[in-house]
């Protein structure tokens, strides 16, 4: 048997095959921008119809909003166009949550990696994993 609340690191498209049918709650992953990664849907990013050439990211994400599961989009990109504010405005009107991958400056980091914690920890915690972190006022 599997653990439950693991967070696993690797290629998402590997090691979601890795895993059961119905295992997955939350799949975190990363465009594949400048065409760093190929998940063999041309275009890549622009959605497409629902076959079986779908990328399982974008499947997955369906799945999540579908099963009113939590589902966490952690954006990166800006400036941001009038397209993606649209984009990130249908997918909170249908459950999703937008975060952008602002670091937190309140509790002081001291260096480059607890900065780039703060982003991981309030996406942790918005996926509903306990981990010890700074919270505002405590």
């Amino acid at each position: 048997m599997m653990e439950l609340d693991t967070i696993f690191c690797g290629d998402a498209l590997n090691v979601l095959r890795t895993l059961p049918d119905n295992f997955v709650h939350c799949c975190i992953t990363s465009p594949p921008y400048y065409a760093l990664r190929d998940y063999g849907a041309e275009g890549q990013i622009r959605p497409v119809p629902f076959t079986d050439q779908v990328p399982v990211y974008m499947r997955a994400a369906d799945v999540m909003l579908k099963e009113r599961r939590r589902l966490v989009f952690v954006v990166r990109e800006t400036p941001l166009s009038l397209i993606h504010l649209r984009n990130m405005a249908a997918l909170t009107e249908a459950g999703a949550v937008i975060l952008p991958a602002s670091p937190s400056f309140y509790a002081a980091p001291q260096g480059i990696e607890e900065l780039c914690g703060t982003v991981a920890d309030r996406t942790v915690a918005l996926l509903g994993v306990d981990i010890p972190r700074y919270e505002w006022g405590k």
